[in-house]
């Protein structure tokens, strides 16, 4: 996934430097997700921050659905214009809390049900504070399980987001280039 985030970015580029749209980088490292990079429109910045990435077991997924929403409402107070947009490549793979360290050695029902309650309710923070949500998530995660579709779908329906099943970097792309896509979310605002 780190592979085709990067190919995003970069043939997003100059649609992006045209219309100075920012771009962030919020990852997982270990139990908790981290700003690698802060909204900036110097998007090799952002794709050179990529390649810094390494992937591991853990998905705090809750927290860095937290963090983007802490970073959006501050970049609409310094520009109410703004249209925000959070963008999450996920496999719905989460398997840590906001509320503890580190994951129990043996997972339960009611650990994953505490899970998903916590991005359920991230995700509803998301839709009360105007932030538009795009939920991609990869095809090949079908093999995941439906527990992980089902995490990823609830992402975008308590946020009042989009959930789209991508097959391939060039679906990516073609969607978030699609500045109508963004006007028919943002007229009103």
């Amino acid at each position: 996934m780190l592979k085709q985030m990067k190919k995003v970015i970069l043939s997003l580029h100059d649609d992006a430097y045209q219309n100075r749209d920012k771009v962030g980088l919020i990852v997982f490292q270990g139990y908790e997700a981290v700003v690698l990079q802060h909204p900036t429109v110097n998007l090799p910045a952002v794709v050179e921050k990529l390649s810094c990435i390494q992937s591991d077991s853990w998905t705090p997924l809750a927290s860095g659905l937290q963090k983007g929403l802490e970073i959006l409402k501050i970049e609409v107070k310094r520009n109410k214009d703004i249209i925000p947009v959070l963008v999450v490549l996920t496999d719905g793979g989460a398997n840590v809390p906001i509320s503890q360290n580190a994951p129990p050695a043996f997972h339960n029902s009611q650990y994953y049900n505490q899970l998903e309650k916590e991005i359920e309710d991230v995700s509803e923070e998301l839709r009360d504070a105007g932030i538009y949500t795009i939920v991609l998530w990869p095809e090949n995660a079908k093999m995941r399980g439906p527990r992980h579709r089902r995490i990823a779908e609830a992402i975008a329906t308590k946020s009042n987001g989009e959930f789209f099943i991508i097959k391939s970097t060039a679906e990516i792309t073609n969607l978030i280039r699609g500045r109508e896509f963004f006007e028919m979310h943002t007229v009103g605002r």
